[in-house]
């Protein structure tokens, strides 16, 4: 059943991100992650850069 409600969470897309990889900069571009859901196994980046 709990199995069930997380795939359903995923589904609405409210993952449990678990970071990846991180690639780290300077400048505009800043920090990149890359993160992957513990649940389901999407992956997507996200940007930790201040503009």
């Amino acid at each position: 059943m709990t199995e069930f409600l997380f795939r359903l969470l995923c589904w609405l897309g409210w993952h449990s991100y678990d970071v990846v990889d991180i690639t780290f900069g300077f400048g505009p571009g800043g920090t990149v992650e890359t993160v992957e859901c513990r649940r389901c196994g999407c992956r997507t980046t996200r940007s930790g850069g201040k503009s």
